[in-house]
């Protein structure tokens, strides 16, 4: 008897683990060729992000060189356009100037007429890259071309933005090099803040306007005249030194901590040569609609501002007379401020603003200007040669008409007396116009 099963493997079992080691197979080559596909997919994003990276990098490069080349072209430009102008100002005056860091200096006079009684000099120069404000004088200025001994030029003008005088013997009597004589009067700008020594000595000055304060700097913690040393030395006891409002006691006080700034002995000036130019305020007076009404201020019979025309505020200082004119149907309600007065008194010693308010309804506390016998007055009445115009308002125009309404006689801005010899006797129409209104009155010539 033979056995035989043990010396044979079931075929099941022998195909399952052929199928499981060729299944294993297929599954490493199948991670493989998955890994490689994830690997070459990265590559081609990472490729595709760097490649994206490289043109933006190509792009920001390509634009900062364009910004650096158009810098390198303004600059070239700029440098280029560094070049000396010659320019007569509206005064006659011939002068070269060149152009600085954003300004213009004036560095030679080439040619200064003999007539010239008043030199303003210019407050704008302008070169072939753009137009610069002058700001200064160089020493230059002491030029050959200027007339001898010049009697004729009284006083300066200095621009706005003028911020320095240079060289110390232009304008210095006892200067070797000096050609004016007899300046006497000189008017620094707002931003004059340097003065050279002994600059204007001995010349014979009557004023001098000081616009701005910057002039006035600090030295050793004190008030000092910048860069002055002597500067006004032997100018006349009488010569009236006009500051800026507000700023009178910070220039005397430079004057009594370094006086040697100004002058130095024989000292002819004192604290009392100081003066304080007018303070000029700003009045602004408005109407809450131009729809419904208008405002108006006048001064001295003058009109100051006015809502219609827009010409709303002016410079002023004093006593102003405010005017609210409502249109038909609209009533005045008020300035802005609380006050109900129609015409109204202000004194304006610092900015202000007045608004008038109008309103469609009624009742509300309204005053309104009523042109009436207590506001314009034409008298005598018979007349015989003249008559009397007294009105509360700038009379803007007056018009005469025969009873049957022919025009005789109209008269922009008349004084307060009318001629009417020339006129027969009768009965005629007087027509008054004023800025808030106009009435007419019959008289009688006898």
């Amino acid at each position: 008897m033979y056995t035989v099963a043990s010396h044979y493997r079931p075929l099941t079992s022998l195909a399952t683990k052929q199928d499981m080691k060729e299944s294993t197979d297929r599954k490493e080559i199948i991670n493989k060729n998955i890994f490689q596909i994830a690997i070459f997919n990265f590559q081609r994003t990472a490729g595709n992000r760097i490649n994206t990276a490289t043109n933006k990098m190509k792009k920001l490069y390509k634009i900062l060189m364009t910004t650096f080349c158009l810098c390198m072209v303004a600059f070239a430009s700029k440098t280029m356009a560094q070049t000396d102008v010659s320019y007569t100002d509206p005064s006659g005056v011939t002068a070269t100037y060149q152009y600085g860091n954003g300004d213009a200096w004036m560095i030679a006079i080439t040619n200064f007429p003999a007539s010239v009684t008043k030199w303003v000099i210019p407050e704008f120069i302008t070169f072939s890259n753009g137009t610069f404000p002058v700001t200064q004088m160089l020493t230059s200025i002491q030029s050959n071309n200027l007339p001898a001994n010049n009697t004729t030029l009284t006083e300066i003008v200095f621009p706005r933005q003028f911020e320095y005088v240079g060289g110390a013997s232009t304008f210095h009597i006892t200067g070797q090099l000096c050609k004016f004589t007899n300046l006497r009067k000189l008017t620094f700008g707002e931003k004059f803040n340097l003065l050279n020594a002994r600059f204007f000595e001995g010349q014979p000055l009557d004023t001098i306007v000081f616009l701005g304060s910057d002039i006035i700097q600090n030295e050793n913690n004190k008030p000092a005249l910048h860069g002055g040393y002597q500067t006004f030395n032997n100018c006349p006891s009488t010569t009236k030194i006009i500051v800026p409002c507000g700023k009178l006691d910070r220039f005397v006080q430079s004057f009594i901590d370094n006086e040697d700034h100004w002058q130095t002995a024989p000292v002819t000036w004192t604290t009392a040569n100081f003066e304080e130019a007018e303070c000029l305020n700003t009045l602004t007076v408005l109407s809450s609609d131009v729809s419904l009404g208008n405002a108006i201020s006048q001064s001295s019979g003058s009109i100051l501002t006015t809502t219609t025309p827009d010409n709303t505020s002016t410079t002023f200082s004093g006593t102003a007379t405010l005017y609210a004119l409502p249109k038909a149907d609209i009533v005045f309600t008020g300035w802005s401020d609380g006050n109900l007065d129609n015409p109204r008194t202000v004194t304006v010693s610092s900015d202000t603003t007045f608004t008038a308010n109008f309103a469609e309804c009624e009742g509300v506390g309204t005053q309104s200007i009523v042109i009436d016998e207590n506001t314009v007055s034409i008298y005598p009445n018979p007349a015989k040669n003249s008559l009397h115009i007294q009105s509360t308002f700038a009379v803007e125009q007056l018009i005469i008409y025969d009873i049957n309404g022919r025009l005789l006689k109209q008269i922009a801005n008349p004084t307060q007396d009318i001629n009417i010899s020339n006129l027969a006797k009768g009965t005629y129409l007087v027509k008054v116009k004023t800025p808030v209104g106009e009435v007419t009155r019959t008289i009688i010539k006898e």
